[in-house]
């Protein structure tokens, strides 16, 4: 099955709009606790972690866990078209941004991942059996992933697993894949 980027976007929209409160929450939660048992968690002393919006996997609860694990979290804001991660201390240094987004409001803070041992959480609409990643079409993880080396975990819901999906030379393939 050979299906554009647009029609697997269609697919997983439609999928992640349909599903029930009590679905969203058991899968997040399966992907939560894959997380932070994972030995990724465990080592990484910074956590950069996307905000969940759109029925995408939970973030909000393993932002706060993050926080009460003494990590640091670093969160995204788009400034110019740019993505850009700054610290945060708490969900309550958020915004809507970019596309309703919630961002930082304090952007004094920025996070350079080769600074610090970092595990980087990545959103996207689609993955397949080769952690390759399609976005939302903004390509803004792949032009930060192409300027920095960080471990990447896509978390993501089974049903956002191809078989294959379409690449193009700049997307960026991801360490790791967790889903439920």
């Amino acid at each position: 099955m050979n299906l554009s980027k647009q029609q697997i976007r269609k697919i997983v929209y439609e999928f992640r709009n349909n599903l029930s409160y009590e679905d969203y929450h058991k899968k997040s939660s399966i992907i939560y606790n894959k997380i932070i048992n994972s030995k990724w968690y465990l080592e990484a002393d910074t956590i950069i972690s996307y905000v969940s919006t759109n029925n995408e996997p939970d973030t909000f609860t393993l932002i706060n866990k993050a926080f009460s694990d003494g990590k640091k979290v670093a969160v995204p804001k788009i400034i110019n078209k740019e993505m850009e991660f700054y610290y945060i201390n708490s969900l309550d240094e958020l915004e809507k941004g970019y596309f309703g987004i919630l961002e930082p409001v304090n952007i004094n803070n920025k996070c350079v991942p080769e600074n610090v041992c970092p595990l980087m959480l990545v959103p996207g609409v689609a993955f397949d059996l080769n952690n390759n990643r399609t976005g939302y079409g903004g390509g803004f993880y792949d032009k930060y992933l192409s300027r920095h080396t960080v471990h990447t975990i896509a978390i993501c819901f089974k049903e956002q697993i191809f078989e294959q999906i379409p690449i193009d030379e700049y997307d960026i393939k991801m360490n790791k894949v967790i889903t439920d």
